[in-house]
């Protein structure tokens, strides 16, 4: 009889102890695809970014990250002064230039991680995002520039459970950021 007790008591230590032990994991697991997922929005953040001052130069997204990292290196924005005068009831504008701030400082200030623009660290791992533009028009026929920065979720889940890499990855095995979604029209 205390025997059957004591197999009984060990058995639900047991279970009692896996189970917390489970827990534990699957916490470590949520937080680590926490970090990463937080790691990656800030990383297309930087790169949707580089795009939009690249585009205010150019006219045009690039599709290759050594040119954005150049593009920031060398740039330097126009700081304006615009000034409305009503004349003739016509409003006139004039701009003068003030000075000149560098892209590198006026988005990342004193920081370098644009260096790194097309990647990111995943436990040591350098993992490149892929780049692509498109071509789009809208509802008047205009054709508009888009990009698209995306990257496997495989490599952002690996080292995570592998019933959540496949739940995961039941949508779309990319997790992106598109501007290819949304045709906006650009006033100039």
């Amino acid at each position: 009889m205390y025997k059957r007790k004591a197999k009984y008591l060990i058995s639900t230590l047991i279970l009692f102890f896996l189970s917390c032990n489970s827990t534990k994991v699957n916490n470590y697991i949520s937080e680590k695809k926490n970090y990463r997922y937080k790691e990656l929005y800030n990383k297309f953040i930087d790169i949707k970014n580089v795009q939009l001052a690249y585009y205010y130069f150019n006219q045009k997204y690039s599709n290759d990250f050594d040119e954005l990292i150049s593009f920031v290196n060398t740039e330097k924005f126009p700081i304006l002064t615009i000034k409305d005068t009503l004349v003739n009831q016509k409003i006139i504008l004039q701009k003068d230039t003030l000075n000149y701030i560098k892209v590198s400082d006026s988005l990342f200030g004193s920081s370098k991680r644009y260096l790194n623009l097309g990647i990111i660290l995943i436990d040591g791992k350098k993992i490149p995002f892929e780049l692509t533009l498109e071509n789009k028009s809208n509802n008047h026929s205009q054709r508009h520039q888009t990009f698209e920065i995306k990257i496997k979720k495989e490599y952002i889940l690996s080292g995570t459970n592998y019933k959540r890499l496949k739940k995961e990855k039941s949508d779309s095995d990319y997790i992106y950021y598109s501007k290819m979604r949304e045709v906006e029209p650009h006033f100039d």
